[in-house]
């Protein structure tokens, strides 16, 4: 059985993706714009 899950979504953004990527990439942006806390694993096989 397999238990994975997936969640797949689009949203459009306003702005340049230079200001854009540190807040869906980086724990302040996270913190900033979506959750009370948030903690990154950048890279391949990373963590959000």
């Amino acid at each position: 059985m397999d238990n994975t899950r997936s969640l797949d979504l689009s949203v459009a953004l306003a702005g340049i993706p230079e200001e854009i990527w540190p807040l869906l990439t980086e724990a302040e942006g996270i913190t900033r714009r979506f959750a009370p806390q948030a903690r990154v694993v950048p890279g391949a096989g990373g963590t959000v």
